[in-house]
């Protein structure tokens, strides 16, 4: 029950966060508020198939970044920074029509 609201909570925050930023409503003063969050307080972690999911990569071309460039050691399950690896990352794969807004999309379904 608690898991539930705390879940609905956050989805809704992040869906008006996600809103705001695609009709480019956030203030200097918020932006620079949940990057500095972003980058120092959030930690978002996944797995080799949810980069690979996410990315729409091969996940043997995630193994590969990761252990080329990668300097965190995994954690069990064996989930890495998303911080990390998104500064890693290929630009080609960050520039892809089906990333946040397909990804968006589809949990409303």
């Amino acid at each position: 029950m608690r898991n539930n609201l705390a879940k609905r909570l956050l989805s809704e925050s992040l869906s008006f966060l996600l809103y705001k930023i695609d009709n480019d409503l956030l203030t200097m003063e918020e932006m620079d508020s949940l990057s500095k969050t972003v980058e120092t307080n959030l930690k978002l972690i996944g797995t080799v198939d949810d980069f690979a999911k996410f990315y729409e990569q091969p996940r043997t071309n995630i193994s590969s970044v990761i252990h080329r460039k990668l300097l965190d050691k995994p954690k069990r399950r064996v989930f890495y920074s998303f911080n990390s690896f998104q500064r890693i990352v290929p630009n080609k794969w960050k520039c892809h029509d089906n990333s946040i807004d397909s990804q968006h999309d589809s949990t409303k379904e």
